[in-house]
């Protein structure tokens, strides 16, 4: 174990036996203390802030605390959202073994006042929820305060009788004890605000009130009582020193349509009295963790918030520009003023905001507010890239992402389109996710290209078609405000058209939610193609067994040749002009396209076909019959799957689906020369 001793109070940090990931920085007035060294510290009051380095998920980190007089111990996190604490009293200083556990972690506390016996040890116990966070980091103040005792006997005879935490503007009964008749009795504040007064008086409880006024330090209150006694001398008593809070805060000036990333100057805070009027003497400033989700699983680095309370009104900051909500969705403010009580004295209750006075007379110590501020939208959906699986396109190449089942029915490539929540600052909002806050995004499509839509509305990781031209990328796809899915891209297919290269910058998806459009553009590019596969010509002079060729073959006209001549924008693609077949006059053997037979599958033939190489499949053919095979490549004209049949010219006639292609009447004979393709 390793420890820290802290002599104030003869208190000792230490550092439990448990498991721990990363040991934390203790400081005191800005100053890191080594764990291995002794702290010397006499005040009667003293800050410290725990910063952590790094700590993971389910991992605990702990600090020990013995008092030897009695001890307030206030716990407050300064920076953090997923970090909780809990703690342990023991009666020994040897109670480590009490943390080594993860179930404190689902209750949790953020903030705490604790008090310590004499002698009795504290077990602080700081951690992290598993949020899917590799590591987390967080700061707490440990405030540690002498408790001072209550010395409530200002005078044997006459005194005032103990007063509690009370509550700006709301009368309480002030007990004033005397033995005797008094005369002339004037009670005033210690700010000569005038409580009672009497011109005889036996003893017993008087109506009192704290007046909202901006001249009072309600930090540092107490009464005076005038009088003369018995025997006519004049006198004067002080009571107990006290405080006074205010009754509740309220949440004021919250814009309509609250933004993640926009800077707000005048979203405030007002303390308020018991009958709801600004205290004019409220100043106080806040530093710390009060901004938070409402969704406890969608957490974000929020910064720490700065609450500065002038005459009553407090403005909310980051900085000292205004307040930022660093992300989207549904914020709540959880404020407590625990400054302004009496709980170093023990004279309210600890870790309550209760207004109503127990049967001691005594209220919370704190005041505070958990309320919703609103929900904080994105400012926009950006199109930021469009990244190309292949520079040539899939050519039978199955992304690992992706099932067979995407590419049916499909000529072209696929394009993995990239979309980012932004806030009005431009930076990402990370809570734009799935299981968070984020909604299915729609775009159209002003591109030339036509877009396939590969997924339906309940799939993930993909883009669906919710309306004509209307695309919608599933919420599902959002991971840390950036949304990626996967579209196919293709050209028109009424015509044979040229090779086409496409960019980032062909793809313009207008997206529908919001219409600043920005495109990030990257070097990055495909080619679409309209390409066709045409089997060999066999004729009678030829013998069994027969090594057929099957050629795959790209359209590109004279002016795509012309470009194809004079540079090598399409020189990769081009191989051997085809212009010896009618029917492929303008195609070229696609050199480039070589493949596996895994995407070629043959009907009606026995003989396995080779692979594609160079644009070229050979395959074997026995005997006089059609071989039919489909090409399971998306890239292709006709259907899904281009269908070529290879068999000798001769004569047939037949009915069925042969002869109602070739326009053949039932027991007709027909005579042929070419081979069938479609």
């Amino acid at each position: 174990m390793k420890i820290i001793f802290l002599l104030i109070f003869c208190a000792v940090f230490a550092l439990a036996n448990c498991d721990i990931s990363s040991v934390a920085t203790i400081y005191n007035e800005g100053i890191a203390s080594n764990i291995t060294h002794p702290i010397t510290n006499k005040k009667p009051k003293d800050i410290y802030k725990i910063k952590s380095n790094k700590i993971e998920s389910n991992k605990q980190l702990a600090i020990s605390i013995n008092a030897k007089v009695d001890t307030l111990i206030s716990i407050n996190f300064v920076g953090a959202t997923m970090a909780k604490f809990d703690y342990k009293i023991s009666n020994t200083a040897k109670n480590s073994e009490l943390i080594c556990n993860n179930t404190y972690l689902d209750n949790g506390y953020k903030f705490r006042d604790i008090k310590l016996k004499s002698n009795q040890n504290l077990l602080i116990i700081f951690g992290v929820d598993n949020a899917g966070l590799d590591n987390y980091e967080f700061e707490a103040d440990i405030v540690i305060e002498h408790i001072i005792s209550n010395n409530n006997q200002i005078s044997s005879d006459i005194s005032f009788d103990k007063i509690y935490t009370q509550i700006i503007g709301r009368e309480f009964e002030l007990n004033f004890i005397t033995n005797q008749i008094i005369s002339d009795l004037e009670i005033t504040l210690n700010n000569n605000y005038q409580i009672y007064k009497a011109t005889s008086f036996n003893g017993g409880k008087i109506r009192a009130i704290i007046p909202n006024l901006d001249s009072l330090n309600y930090k540092n209150l107490y009464f005076i009582a005038k009088f003369k006694d018995n025997k006519g001398i004049k006198k004067e008593i002080k009571s107990q020193i006290f405080t006074a809070r205010p009754a509740e805060f309220k949440l004021e000036n919250i814009p309509k349509n609250l933004k993640g990333g926009e800077r707000y100057k005048d979203i405030r805070l007002i303390a308020l009295d018991y009958n709801g009027v600004v205290v004019a003497g409220y100043n106080a400033v806040f530093n710390g963790d009060y901004i938070r989700h409402t969704l406890l699983d969608c957490q974000a680095n929020i910064s720490n918030e700065i609450i500065e309370f002038k005459n009553g009104v407090g403005v909310i900051s980051t900085d000292n520009k205004g307040f930022i909500y660093p992300d989207i969705g549904v914020a709540k403010i959880e404020f407590r003023d625990g400054q302004n009580s009496d709980k170093i004295r023990n004279l309210c209750i600890l870790n309550s905001f209760e207004n109503i006075a127990d049967e001691q007379g005594r209220i919370g110590c704190d005041a505070g507010i958990v309320t919703e501020i609103g929900y904080f939208d994105y400012d926009k959906i950006i199109h930021t890239k469009s990244k190309f699986e292949s520079k040539f396109g899939l050519f039978g190449t199955i992304d690992g992402n992706l099932s067979q089942k995407a590419y049916d029915d499909f000529i072209g490539v696929v394009a993995s389109i990239e979309l980012e929540a932004r806030l009005v600052d431009d930076t990402v909002a990370k809570l734009f996710s799935a299981n968070c806050y984020a909604s299915d995004v729609s775009f159209s499509n002003t591109s030339n290209l036509i877009i396939h839509a590969i997924g339906e509305p309940n799939d993930k990781n993909y883009i669906y078609q919710s309306g004509q031209n209307i695309y919608t990328m599933s919420q599902n796809s959002f991971k840390n405000g950036i949304g990626k899915a996967f579209v196919k891209l293709s050209m028109p297919k009424d015509k044979p058209q040229n090779p086409l290269k496409i960019t980032t910058n062909d793809l313009d998806i207008n997206l529908t939610q919001r219409s600043n459009l920005t495109q990030n553009t990257t070097p990055n590019y495909s080619y679409i193609y309209y390409a066709n596969a045409y089997g060999q010509k066999l004729a009678q002079t030829d013998n069994f067994p027969y090594f057929a060729q099957i050629y795959f073959a790209i359209y590109c006209d004279s002016k795509c040749q012309d470009i194809a001549k004079n540079s090598d924008e399409f020189a990769p693609i081009l191989d051997k002009n085809m212009s010896a077949v009618d029917e492929l006059k303008d195609y070229f053997v696609f050199k480039d396209f070589n493949a596996s037979n895994d995407i070629v599958e043959f009907e009606n033939i026995s003989n396995l076909p080779s692979s594609v190489v160079n644009g070229v499949m050979s395959i074997k053919i026995d005997s006089e019959q059609k071989g039919e095979f489909k090409i399971k490549n998306p890239h292709f004209v006709g259907r899904d799957f281009v269908w070529v049949r290879l068999f000798k010219d001769e004569f047939w006639s037949g009915v069925g689906e042969y002869g109602k292609v070739m326009g053949v009447e039932g027991n007709q004979n027909i005579r042929y020369n070419r081979t069938i393709e479609w």
